[in-house]
């Protein structure tokens, strides 16, 4: 029995294979300080509700270059800057027990 597929279908599943390729290249064209920039603000949005599958679907792939450009210290660097940014968001820093 042979499957049978719609043209529409068809023609939907080559446009988003064609949109994914599309932002892929664009994220390959990114230095690594935009790629974060990016990861922060796609972080950032997370809280939200009702974020659609395409915002998803690209913050999972642009997570996915940065993982894969990022080395030890630029990690650690991105690590401190995460720590800094959340202390400045303190107003009066607690003293710890």
């Amino acid at each position: 029995m042979k499957k049978v597929v719609s043209l529409a279908e068809k023609r939907e599943e080559i446009y988003f294979k064609r949109k994914e390729s599309e932002f892929k290249s664009y994220l390959g064209k990114l230095k690594i300080g935009e790629l974060r920039h990016e990861a922060n603000y796609i972080i950032e949005r997370m809280k939200e509700e009702n974020l659609d599958d395409e915002f998803l679907l690209k913050g999972a792939m642009l997570m996915e270059e940065l993982a894969n450009r990022v080395n030890e210290k630029s990690m650690s660097d991105q690590i401190s800057t995460f720590a800094y940014n959340l202390k400045s968001k303190v107003d009066e820093p607690p003293t710890l027990h």
